[in-house]
């Protein structure tokens, strides 16, 4: 991992900048205004921000507000932000604190009025999102050191330590070639990526690796992240031979099944289109026939051999109707795409008019840190409920700690979280992505107008002690609760127990010195289990008496190593003060 050593100790907030202040009302955040919320942040112990609002945009496009991604200028600062002194004297202030700054870029294109289209006609080919797309498969020399030149700028100029990437990657070469530029010039910075794809080597952790929750829903309880979080890392560490298939056909109709119809697995999305009524009842059924074991590797691209060539059966095809194309996609560290249009090679044999083997040529995957997200700003994006609130946690200590803060991957989450804040829109918001509907009943979490007086009640300021308590926790057992990289399992097991009430499955994380415990309760009652830890696995002898340390509650006692094969844990009832968890450590 060519990565620098801090990235495995990030804890990253995420700032919509024009709604985290509002000195002046609503969307009248500046790079000063924020800079004043410092202190705040660094008190909440984060190690980093995503900033999301940096360069010039237009300021009713995406849902009506303004934001980062209707980028007019992705090369000039907004004015409506501040200067450029006033970004780069946020930036020192950061650091000042402790604090990395990440900067989202918008990989796709710019809005069609930008004046870089009539600068440069030759660098953009077609469109999405309503906008105009870079042509980076053109070949335009131009364009890829314009590109290269811009973002080691804003590293070797204002000092910011990395790139969040919207959408996709595109071109993994000119990220590296980023990379290779702010190393030499002695400030080497860590990029990701949005979506969990193969980025070439080139990102260090990827942003949607891991989510709590889905966008248009809310949490997902489907996710082992709710249930049993080692479980969940076991399958992101190995090949899990789970696939998801769907074939589209020539009426724009399409079928799906995968290799396995277990509806509690990591969630994966649903269809690029979604099922036809005929087919709910009659998927496709799907056998995975060779699985190649390859290593992950950071230098090289794909599996050259046949031999190493994904073979899935897929059964019971629609014989009256011509096959347009197939989509296939799987979780693990492998979580590559075989779909059209993309750069994944594939072929079919036909086994007969209902029947077909797929052979995917993989990427051998890279390697990556692992990554959580609670929330980002695209949570409450259009077709959330329209009453529902977009934030992720909602003052669960469960979800915040359980599922998130004491897994080890890098915690993302976004403004206001941290204290259970009760969602507001800002005016201009609207549920629909391109502006349609009714001004200020939008969902999407990038349009939150927080409000800070919040913290005057009780229960929003207890909240966040709770999530400083947390971090805090974190931090000082960093030896523990660090991101390991996905191409191993963690340190860390599920561990059995009896429990009155149905809870999360506690797990153990461990190394030479201690061990520590996480307990969950997501419910509205307080709970009494017994946890059994595996003495001979963890290290721990029955004849010897340990410090154990209740994190949580802030209580120290000794116990008997044979008293700790069954350990008595309660734990408060969820959403309020010192409730949702259990966090105790062992020294060994």
């Amino acid at each position: 991992m060519q990565s620098p050593g801090w990235v495995k100790d990030l804890i990253i907030y995420e700032i919509a900048t024009k709604g985290f202040t509002s000195p002046n009302g609503p969307e009248s955040g500046t790079f000063n205004s924020l800079k004043e919320k410092i202190p705040y942040l660094r008190d909440l112990g984060i190690t980093g921000v995503w900033l999301t609002g940096h360069h010039l945009c237009a300021p009713r496009f995406f849902y009506h507000c303004w934001n980062q991604y209707a980028v007019i200028r992705p090369d000039s600062i907004d004015p409506s932000l501040g200067t450029e002194e006033d970004f780069k004297a946020l930036v020192e202030e950061f650091h000042k604190n402790g604090i990395k700054v990440f900067l989202d870029v918008i990989t796709h294109g710019v809005m069609n009025s930008s004046s870089l289209i009539a600068e440069h006609p030759g660098w953009f080919r077609g469109g999405s999102w309503g906008m105009t797309d870079y042509d980076w498969q053109g070949s335009h020399a131009d364009l890829d050191e314009w590109w290269v030149d811009m973002y080691t700028n804003y590293v070797t100029t204002f000092g910011v330590d990395g790139y969040r990437l919207d959408v996709d990657i595109y071109r993994p070469d000119l990220w590296k070639r980023i990379k290779e530029n702010c190393t030499k010039a002695g400030h080497p910075i860590a990029v990701w990526s949005e979506s969990d794809i193969y980025t070439d080597g080139a990102c260090d952790f990827l942003q949607r690796q891991a989510a709590v929750s889905i966008q248009t829903q809310g949490v997902d309880t489907n996710s082992y992240l709710a249930t049993d979080v080692p479980r969940y890392f076991i399958q992101r560490s190995n090949r899990s031979k789970y696939y998801q298939a769907e074939v589209h056909y020539s009426d724009n109709s399409a079928q799906y099944g995968s290799t396995d119809n277990d509806a509690v697995h990591i969630h994966y999305g649903p269809p690029y289109i979604s099922p036809d009524p005929e087919y709910i009842k009659n998927p496709l059924r799907v056998t995975l026939i060779y699985d190649p074991a390859i290593q992950p590797s950071n230098e090289k691209y794909k599996a050259d051999e046949e031999s190493d060539y994904i073979q899935l059966k897929i059964e019971n095809l629609n014989p009256q109707k011509r096959i347009t194309w197939f989509s296939v996609r799987t979780v693990g560290y492998w979580t590559t795409n075989w779909q059209f249009g993309s750069p994944n090679e594939w072929y079919t044999l036909l086994g007969g008019i209902e029947n077909t083997i797929l052979y995917l040529k993989p990427f051998v995957p890279d390697i990556k840190y692992y990554s959580i997200q609670l929330s980002c700003h695209d949570d409450g994006w259009d077709g959330f409920p329209e009453n529902g609130n977009p934030y992720v946690a909602e003052g669960s200590r469960c979800i915040f700690g359980y599922s998130f803060l004491f897994t080890p991957a890098i915690p993302v989450f976004f403004a206001g979280e941290e204290f259970s804040a009760a969602y507001k829109p800002v005016p201009n918001l609207t549920p629909d992505l391109f502006g349609q509907k009714k001004e200020g009943t939008g969902r999407w979490l990038y349009g939150s107008w927080i409000q800070w007086d919040q913290l005057q009640q009780k229960e929003h300021s207890q909240m966040l002690e709770d999530v400083k308590k947390m971090i805090r926790i974190r931090k000082e057992n960093s030896d523990l609760f660090f991101a390991w990289t996905d191409d191993k399992m963690p340190d860390m097991i599920s561990l059995e127990f009896q429990s009155e009430i149905k809870i999360p499955t506690p797990y153990l994380v461990w190394n030479n010195k201690k061990i520590i415990i996480i307990a969950g309760n997501n419910t509205d009652r307080d709970v009494a289990c017994t946890v059994h830890i595996p003495l001979e696995k963890s290290g721990l002898e029955p004849g010897k008496t340990y410090k154990v340390h209740d994190l949580w509650n802030e209580k120290t006692m000794d116990v008997k190593g044979s008293e700790l094969a069954n350990l008595q844990v309660r734990i408060k009832r969820d959403h309020i003060p010192s409730g949702g968890i259990s966090v105790i450590a062992i020294e060994k």
